[in-house]
């Protein structure tokens, strides 16, 4: 089942720059608005998880109308461009947008995931794929948690997010190859 792959993928590559990037943020950290340093470094991912929630709310709509397949790529493809724009931040506010940006991407590239796992036909089909879904997230999130913490501390942040960048290319050729594009099953 390709689920278990690109939902591994996808949360490899968003999880690898997790540990650091409170870290990132203290490096380029300027005063924002007069907030707190401690408030204005976890900025960033409050602004990814932000947009990820902002499009999870919209992807169940594109999936129904298109299936889960584009919505899928199109975040997938939007978290790796942003991903790759993280490696040149330098500007606090600009790395807090792109953050916010790779977090639409992120949201809606999960949310196509379990469209993917609804459309299965039968309860037990979709009881199974979920499982599947959730074994590859938790392997995905651990593993890119560290190997994205090792990995920075001998190539630094900005490789780390183009490594993340390339790893999540792996899920298209996967996305195509071992899957086919549908809209969720109706449950009744």
């Amino acid at each position: 089942n390709s689920v278990r792959a690109l939902s591994f993928l996808l949360l490899l590559s968003s999880y690898m720059s997790i540990s650091f990037i409170p870290l990132l943020m203290n490096d380029i950290y300027q005063p924002i608005l007069g907030l707190p340093k401690n408030i204005s470094i976890g900025l960033p991912i409050a602004s990814e998880m932000f947009g990820a929630f902002a499009s999870s709310l919209l992807a169940g709509y594109f999936i129904d109308k298109y299936g889960w397949r584009p919505t899928f790529l199109s975040g997938l493809i939007c978290m790796i461009v942003f991903t790759a724009l993280s490696a040149n931040s330098s500007n606090p506010l600009y790395f807090i947008f792109i953050r916010g940006l790779v977090g639409l991407g992120y949201g809606a590239a999960w949310m196509g995931l379990r469209g993917l796992v609804a459309v299965h036909k039968s309860k037990e089909e979709r009881s199974t794929g979920f499982s599947i879904l959730n074994a590859g997230i938790f392997a995905g999130q651990n593993c890119g948690a560290v190997i994205g913490g090792l990995l920075a501390e001998r190539i630094g942040f900005s490789g780390v997010f183009l490594i993340a960048s390339l790893l999540a290319l792996f899920a298209i050729p996967i996305c195509f190859r071992f899957s086919i594009n549908a809209k969720p099953a109706s449950t009744g």
